[in-house]
């Protein structure tokens, strides 16, 4: 099951595990299923940072919700800037 990811003694927090993971390029992409691939697979390689393990079967789905809560929960008050929100509703 997931675990939030530590450095050290403090947590790093699930924006900043998320953040670390993704560049800020705007991506194209030739079709809808090539551009639902490349989200799938930046998602797969966040959840490992959650040592979390997406398989696209029913409990990953579970996993996913956990880590897209966490992500939630870690939000600055005034809420993520734009760019980054978009990127987070991309996973």
């Amino acid at each position: 099951m997931m675990r939030k990811a530590e450095l050290g003694h403090h947590r790093k927090s699930a924006a900043a595990i998320f953040l670390s993971n993704y560049t800020n390029v705007m991506e194209t992409h030739d079709s809808v299923p090539a551009m639902a691939g490349a989200y799938a697979e930046q998602a797969v390689t966040i959840a490992r940072e959650f040592n979390a393990r997406l398989d696209y079967s029913e409990n990953s789905l579970m996993e996913l919700e956990a880590i897209v809560a966490q992500l939630a929960l870690d939000l600055p008050p005034g809420g993520a800037p734009s760019d980054e929100l978009t990127e987070m509703c991309k996973m």
